[in-house]
C-alpha cells in the first residue's frame, strides 16, 4: 500500500489537536521502522498471580474494594474470601489445572469466585459474549473443561445441555436448592494459596479466553500468570486511573476484559460499585450518582449506550471524570454527547486484542478525543509491515500493524499451525488490522485487513466514509463494505441505520450518495448499493460484523436494497 492522501491528512490532524507524546518527549520514538513507546519501560516480576495480587490488597487493607447495592467489601475481607473460596472449590473437587467454564452475571460473590480459581492454579474459560447452546458445548470439549460457574439467570440453560458437556460438578454464585453456591465458601478456613508455587509463571496457564469468531471459527486463546501480572504492570504504567477513583466496570465477567479491569483496578487500590452491565441506563445513572462513580470503563458499545440515553433524557454525571473503553469504535457523535453528559478530563480509547492479553496503544491521557489510535504502552514496541513481503514500512506508508508486547498469548488451544500464523518466531503478532504510523509515532488506523476495499486503485478509508454518512441528520449509524466489480475493483455499499420515523427509500440513498459524492474523492463514492436496515449485527464489543454484511451485499435475498 502506498502513502495515502487521506495518512496525510490524518496525520496534519493530529497535529493540529497539538497532540504530541506523553511527557512531552523530544526524542524521537522511531528507531529503524520501529515504533517505540514514550512511557518508560516497567519491570515484570516473575512471580505467581497470588502472590503479585495478594501483596497489594494486603497493602490497601482496610479501604473499600467492593460496593454491590448496599454491601461493602474492604481489601482486607476481599484477600480473606478469595482464600476461603479457594478451599471451598478444593473440598468440591476442583484441583489445580481443572478448567472452569463461566456463565454468570457481576456479582461480588462471582468476582471472588473467578479471583480464587485463578490464583489456585485453575483454570477459567471466558468468551467474548453470551454463549449459544453450540458454542457451550464446542467450548467445552476444547478446552475440556470439567466444571461451571454460573448464576440462577443462566442455570437452566447449562442445565439443559448437561447430557452433552459432562460437568463433575456446576457452581452457582447465589443460593440455589441442590447446587454448591458459592457463598457457602464463606465459613470455611483460608486456603495458604502463598504456598503454590510455579516452576515457570510464562508457562502457567491461567485462562482461556475464546474469541468471537467473527473472521472464522472461534479460537481459545491461552494466557498465563505472568501474561496477567505483565497486563496489570503495563495499565499501571499508563497512569490513566488513580487510587482515589471509585469505578464502575461495564463488561460482563464472561468477558476475559472484565477480570483484567477488576485485577487493575484492585491492584491500584480503587474501590469499584459492581454493578449488572444490562440493568438499564436508569439503575446505572443511579448507581453513579449515588456512589459519585469518578471513571466509566466500558466497551464501545455500553459507553454509547449509557452515553446516548443519558443524553437523550438531559441527563448530566458531572462526577465522572474518566472514562476508559476498549473493543468496537467510538462515534465522533458518541464522544461529543459523553462530553457533554459527564465533566472529563481523560477519555482513553485503548487498542489491544484478545492475544495481546494487555494494551497495545494508548492516546495520551489527557485527551478527549484524538484521530488517532494511540502511542505504544509501556515494553511495547510496534511496525507497520507490507501485506505481501512483510518488510517493515517507513511512517506515512499504509500496511498490517504488528507489535511485541510481553503479556502477549501463549498460543491458540489446540491450534499450533493458526499460533504460528499470527506469532513469528521474533515475537511480532500480527494484528490483523491495517494502519500506518506518523513521524512522531503516533499509530493510525484504516481498517480490518479482510474488511479493505480498493477502488479504482486507491485504498478506501471506511471508517472516515462511515463518519461522512453519519453526518446526515437523518442517519443514526453507518457501515461501509466493499463488493468485487470488474469496473471499480471494489465497490463501495453502504449500510445504513436511519433515526426513528425517517423513511427509507430510493430518494433518501440518491440524497446519501450525493451526500458522499460532494464531500469525498472519486475513489470514496458509494457506487456500490445502499441497503437500509433497522439495525446493524455486532458481536458483544460493539464491533460490527461486517463479515456478515459482506455477504449480505451480495445476497440475492437481500430486502430493501436502493440500487442506482
Amino acid at each position: 500500500m502506498t502513502e495515502s492522501v487521506e495518512a496525510q491528512r490524518a496525520s496534519q490532524a493530529a497535529r493540529n489537536f497539538g497532540v504530541s507524546a506523553p511527557g512531552g518527549l523530544e526524542m524521537s520514538l522511531i528507531k529503524d521502522r520501529i515504533v517505540h513507546s514514550p512511557y518508560p519501560d516497567v519491570e515484570i516480576p516473575e512471580c505467581t498471580l497470588y502472590n503479585f495480587v495478594a501483596q497489594a490488597l494486603k497493602k490497601h487493607g482496610d479501604k473499600t474494594a467492593y460496593i454491590e447495592g448496599t454491601k461493602a467489601i474492604s481489601y482486607a475481607e476481599l484477600l480473606k474470601m478469595v482464600r476461603q473460596f479457594a478451599t471451598g472449590f478444593q473440598q468440591n473437587g476442583v484441583c489445580r489445572g481443572d478448567r472452569v467454564i463461566l456463565a454468570l452475571n457481576n456479582t461480588t460473590d462471582g468476582i471472588i469466585a473467578i479471583l480464587s480459581l485463578m490464583l489456585s492454579g485453575c483454570v477459567v474459560c471466558f468468551c467474548s459474549g453470551p454463549r449459544t447452546k453450540q458454542e457451550l458445548v464446542y467450548h467445552v470439549k476444547d478446552a475440556k473443561a470439567s466444571f461451571c460457574l454460573t448464576d440462577d439467570e443462566s442455570l437452566a440453560s447449562i442445565v439443559e445441555q448437561q447430557s452433552q458437556c459432562g460437568f463433575k460438578k456446576i457452581f452457582v454464585s447465589v443460593d440455589v436448592p441442590g447446587y454448591v453456591s458459592v457463598s457457602s465458601f464463606k465459613q470455611l478456613p483460608e486456603m495458604a494459596l502463598e504456598t503454590l508455587q510455579e516452576g515457570d509463571t510464562k508457562k502457567a496457564l491461567c485462562a482461556i479466553a475464546y474469541t468471537s469468531g467473527t473472521t472464522g471459527e472461534p479460537k481459545g486463546v491461552m494466557i498465563s500468570q505472568y501474561s496477567f501480572v505483565a497486563c496489570i504492570q503495563n495499565s499501571l504504567g499508563i497512569k490513566c486511573v488513580e487510587k482515589s477513583d471509585i469505578a464502575m466496570v461495564l463488561w460482563v465477567l464472561i468477558s476475559i476484559s472484565s477480570i483484567r479491569i477488576f485485577l487493575n483496578l484492585m491492584v491500584l487500590g480503587c474501590t469499584t460499585v459492581v454493578v449488572k452491565p444490562k440493568s438499564g441506563s436508569k439503575k446505572l445513572m443511579e448507581e453513579i450518582r449515588r456512589h459519585n462513580v469518578s471513571i466509566v470503563c466500558a466497551s464501545a458499545s455500553p459507553m454509547s449506550n449509557l452515553a446516548n440515553d443519558a443524553h437523550s433524557q438531559g441527563e448530566k454525571l458531572p462526577c465522572v471524570r474518566r472514562t476508559c473503553s476498549i473493543g468496537g469504535s467510538l462515534l465522533p457523535s458518541t464522544v461529543e454527547k459523553m462530553r457533554d453528559v459527564f465533566q472529563l478530563v481523560s477519555l482513553a480509547h485503548v487498542y489491544g486484542l484478545t492475544e495481546a492479553a494487555g494494551s497495545v496503544l494508548v492516546p495520551p491521557i489527557d485527551a478527549l478525543a484524538v484521530p488517532f489510535l494511540g502511542f505504544a504502552c509501556p515494553n511495547v514496541v510496534v511496525k507497520v509491515v507490507d501485506t505481501e513481503t512483510r518488510a517493515p514500512l517507513p511512517e506515512g506508508k499504509g500496511g498490517e500493524i504488528c507489535f511485541k508486547i510481553p503479556s502477549v498469548m501463549m498460543g491458540y488451544l489446540n491450534k499450533p499451525e493458526q499460533t504460528r500464523k499470527v506469532i513469528d518466531s521474533e515475537g511480532w503478532v500480527s494484528s490483523g488490522d491495517c494502519g500506518y504510523y506518523d513521524a512522531e509515532g503516533r499509530v493510525f488506523y484504516i481498517d480490518r485487513l479482510v474488511d479493505t476495499v480498493k477502488c479504482i486503485g486507491y485504498h478506501v478509508p471506511t471508517a472516515e466514509l462511515e463518519e461522512l454518512i453519519v453526518t446526515m441528520h437523518e442517519v443514526r449509524e453507518a457501515a461501509v463494505v466493499g463488493i468485487q466489480n470488474t469496473a471499480y475493483q471494489d465497490s463501495p455499499v453502504a449500510f445504513v441505520v436511519l433515526k426513528e420515523g425517517v423513511t427509507a427509500g430510493q430518494p433518501l440513498a440518491q440524497r446519501i450518495k450525493k451526500h458522499v459524492a460532494e464531500r469525498s474523492p472519486k475513489h470514496m463514492h458509494l457506487y456500490g448499493r445502499v441497503v437500509f436496515l433497522e439495525s446493524l449485527p455486532k458481536n458483544n464489543l460493539g464491533k460490527v460484523l461486517k463479515k456478515d454484511l459482506r455477504k449480505m451485499a451480495v445476497d440475492s435475498k437481500t430486502q430493501r436494497l436502493c440500487v442506482d
